[in-house]
């Protein structure tokens, strides 16, 4: 099977949300490259967005990077408290979005409005709504 290379990649849509796509397999020091670029991204914006987050294309990744984005995570909170309005998330398997609702549950994320949908065409149209909210409460 061929390795496919990590890859972050941000793009702000039309409406405003900003969809960032995380693929192939990670190491440790190209998860600490792509949360720095995250964290920077997210200082840059002069209002709070909402942010599709597409994890289909990433490859399963071990604890020692999954304890480094928790601690990284804790660590910036009130940045994205400040920063993201709200956060979809693209996770394909069923089962794996069910787990990480029921973790957010239990261990809310830094985000309030945050949800895990199966495709990204999906999550484009709910953070668009978001979006929307957003602007209504303006």
């Amino acid at each position: 099977m061929t390795k496919v290379p990590f890859d972050c990649q941000i793009e702000t849509l039309q409406s405003g949300v900003v969809v960032v796509r995380v693929e192939g397999e990670a190491t440790l020091e190209d998860v600490r490259g792509a949360t720095a670029t995250l964290l920077a991204e997210y200082r840059s914006w002069e209002r709070p967005r909402t942010l599709v987050v597409d994890l289909s294309e990433l490859e399963p990744v071990g604890a020692k990077i999954r304890q480094e984005f928790a601690a990284w995570r804790r660590r910036h909170r009130p940045v994205f408290k400040t920063s993201v309005y709200a956060g979809v998330f693209v996770v394909p398997t069923a089962l794996l979005r069910g787990v990480l609702t029921a973790v957010s549950w239990v261990q809310p994320t830094n985000v309030t409005r945050t949800s895990y949908v199966a495709t990204i065409e999906e999550a484009i149209q709910r953070a668009e709504a978001h979006e929307r909210a957003r602007e209504s409460e303006l």
